[in-house]
């Protein structure tokens, strides 16, 4: 048998085995906090977060990456003769 203190129980942790009710001071701070992060996100915000995703997805195939790359740049080397 599992000891009580063992036992999954949800948000026992955190709530001390109370029901999970966020106060409305917690709210407001949250929703403060949501606010601030939303108002730094500039213009360029869409543009870091796509070239994160590409360097993600490249350095995960760093070898695919550098062949591909070696040979767009023999390509334009020939095209340029």
């Amino acid at each position: 048998m599992t000891p009580p203190c063992l036992a999954p129980s949800g948000w026992s942790t955190s709530c001390f085995g109370a029901d999970a009710h966020p106060s409305d001071s917690e709210i407001a701070l949250l929703c403060a906090h949501l606010a601030l992060c939303r108002g730094q996100q500039g213009p360029l915000f869409a543009l870091r977060c796509a070239a994160e995703r590409m360097r993600d997805f490249l350095a995960a195939r760093i070898v695919s990456t550098g062949i591909v790359a070696a040979g767009v740049i023999v390509a334009a080397t020939m095209a340029l003769r």
